[in-house]
């Protein structure tokens, strides 16, 4: 069997990080999303891997380049779209893909979702015992107001008899989430695919989204139900990004040595980051290589990428700043992201976000979006700025 990673989404809830950097290679804790998804499938003996992304995400293939490093044969499929508006949707891409590579078996994996528990292995051996054309993984969501942001399913006896996207808390019959995690025989795509989208070009809509497309089959076909403990997020906003980022750094625990500085675990400081002294540094932060915090600082729950400079006495917490940062001492930052060789001379930053080059004078800054249109040269810069290398 082969695997399907959908990447191709355009990350509009985590700009302006994800102008720089495509959402599935977003460091958490130390190592891209994408990448933990390929080592999984490397693991369990799936090494042909096609990455289905948009225009823009030329970043994943530098990366990746043709999969050898990383133990794989890669093949990228590339929608001819350059923004969120024109793109295909979910189920159209996967359509998109298939068409060009050829009907087969497939595991189909949303490259921007985090699992933690899901054995690959196990799952594909579920998946040929049942015999049956689509296996679904399901994650039980610990509590039932997670149900308005994903697909849930009601299971009888191994089988989804219901499938309901998005429901409201009231309506929800389950808290079952479909984590996009699928195994889909060659006989659903040369039989059902087509059938599914007919159904939707005649109501008119674009057939975006994958759990409607689940909700439709549910009493018509045999979906598979595959269970499993562990942990999984949707990474589409940064504050999703930070609570995934604080998971995987409670696994690595990285807690390095800095004279005259607390240290709060989690935390994970990256090679050549200077940390003056008096700063207190966590719980839940990452911070990368180059990075200097100045003196009687403090930084909780946050993601620094490189090379960001931070003043003397500043606080920064439950926030997301791209690299080249300037944040300009007496600074606070709150619930923000932060884009790309910005500069923060203000007192306070809160619930808002900063474009890439923007330079900031107000004395408080709250509830905004900050934009700018990027010259010729910046957006160059932009596109060619990668934190790993």
């Amino acid at each position: 069997m082969k695997a399907i990673i959908m990447v191709g989404g355009y990350a509009t809830r985590l700009q302006p990080i994800s102008l720089r950097t495509p959402k599935c290679l977003l460091p958490i804790g130390g190592k891209s999303n994408l990448e933990r998804i390929i080592e999984s499938l490397v693991k369990a003996g799936i090494k042909d891997i096609i990455i289905s992304l948009n225009s823009t995400q030329k970043k994943v293939k530098d990366f990746f380049k043709d999969g050898n490093n990383h133990g794989a044969k890669i093949t990228y499929i590339e929608e001819i779209t350059t923004e969120d508006s024109n793109k295909l949707g979910a189920v159209g891409g996967l359509k998109y893909v298939v068409d060009k590579i050829g009907v087969d078996d497939y595991l189909v994996i949303g490259g921007d979702n985090f699992f933690d528990g899901l054995n690959v292995k196990e799952f594909m051996e579920a998946h040929k015992k049942s015999g049956k054309l689509v296996t679904l993984a399901l994650y039980a969501l610990p509590n039932k107001e997670m149900v308005i942001h994903t697909g849930v399913a009601l299971v009888k006896n191994g089988r989804i008899v219901e499938f309901q996207e998005k429901p409201s808390m009231k309506e929800a019959k389950s808290q079952l989430s479909s984590v996009m995690f699928y195994a889909i025989n060659k006989e659903f795509f040369s039989k059902y695919l087509e059938e599914y989208l007919s159904y939707k070009k005649g109501k008119g809509e674009k057939p975006d989204n994958l759990g409607e497309m689940w909700q439709y089959f549910a009493d018509k076909i045999y979906l598979n139900a595959f269970e499993f403990k562990g942990r999984w997020w949707d990474i589409g906003t940064h504050k999703n990004y930070i609570k995934v980022n604080e998971h995987a750094l409670k696994i690595f625990n990285q807690l390095p040595f800095y004279p005259n500085i607390t240290m709060i675990p989690p935390v994970l400081i990256d090679k050549n980051v200077v940390i003056k002294k008096g700063s207190v540094i966590g719980p839940n932060v990452q911070v990368m290589k180059g990075a200097v915090i100045g003196n009687n600082s403090i930084i909780k729950n946050s993601i620094i990428f490189e090379n960001v400079e931070i003043g003397n006495n500043s606080e920064i917490s439950d926030s997301v700043i791209d690299a080249n940062v300037l944040v300009k001492k007496h600074s606070t930052i709150e619930n923000s992201i932060i884009g790309y060789k910005s500069e923060v001379n203000n007192r306070l930053v809160k619930n808002s976000k900063i474009w890439p080059f923007v330079k900031t004078r107000d004395n408080i800054i709250e509830d905004l979006i900050l934009r700018n249109d990027l010259l010729g040269i910046e957006q160059e810069e932009l596109m060619n700025s990668k934190y790993w290398e």
